[in-house]
């Protein structure tokens, strides 16, 4: 009963997020070690998931022996157990990224393929006028004041300042490389979409929860104003 709690104990601990998870349920579950149990399980999928170990087809059964040995009181070595799951994590995040490199690399080939309104802007950047200013273009240092939504190529979003309900204001140095170049380009009034590769985002490191590595960002990006950095 102990090993049990403390099993719960950590599970709790791993898991901040106080949401109901969507589309699972433990209403069938017999009493309520049975459901502890499921919900243990649960933070420990969502820990693999976090570490990027979750692979499409994931051994159970293996999963469920050595959940058993470590309540069962069965000694491994920690050392080996540290330096293979070390390795293993670094060789899937390594297939993880050339396999994003790829997909990118496809992305833009059929992105302009398909899409005669895309350009190429410079440095592997692309964009598409949606209403092209007749304002002045923002310097390398230049504070500009814009409204944007980014998005992964399959459209999943993971920033608006629409959402926020108001503009953002930000030096273009202090932003990725992408934005950078690519804002530098655009005259005031203008509002584009600029698709911006991934050695000019976030690289094979990613951000965050939702931008993986290598993974190319798309922005919908108004321009509405700029003034000089303050020195």
């Amino acid at each position: 009963m102990k090993k049990f709690l403390m099993m719960a104990a950590i599970a709790v601990a791993a898991v901040s997020c106080t949401c109901e998870p969507k589309g699972v349920t433990v209403d069938a579950m017999k009493n309520q070690e049975d459901s502890a149990a499921f919900y243990i399980g649960y933070s420990m999928g969502m820990q693999m998931q976090s570490l990027g170990i979750a692979s499409e087809n994931p051994n159970y059964s293996a999963i469920a022996e050595g959940v058993k040995a470590a309540l069962d009181g069965q000694l491994v070595d920690v050392n080996q157990m540290n330096f293979f799951m070390n390795t293993y994590i670094q060789n899937m995040r390594e297939k993880a990224a050339l396999e994003a490199e790829a997909a990118e690399k496809q992305y833009f080939a059929e992105l302009v393929k398909s899409n005669d309104s895309v350009q190429e802007l410079s440095d592997g950047i692309y964009y598409k006028v949606i209403t092209m200013g007749e304002g002045e273009k923002p310097g390398a240092t230049d504070v500009v004041t814009v409204h944007y939504r980014g998005t992964l190529t399959d459209g999943t979003q993971f920033d608006s300042s629409y959402d926020r309900g108001e503009t953002i204001e930000f030096p273009l140095d202090r932003v990725i490389k992408g934005w950078g170049i690519a804002l530098q380009q655009m005259p005031v009034g203008s509002k584009w979409v600029i698709y911006i590769p991934s050695k000019l985002a976030y690289g094979t490191q990613g951000a965050g929860g939702l931008i993986g590595p290598n993974e190319t960002l798309i922005f919908e990006v108004e321009m509405f104003d700029f003034k000089p950095a303050e020195k």
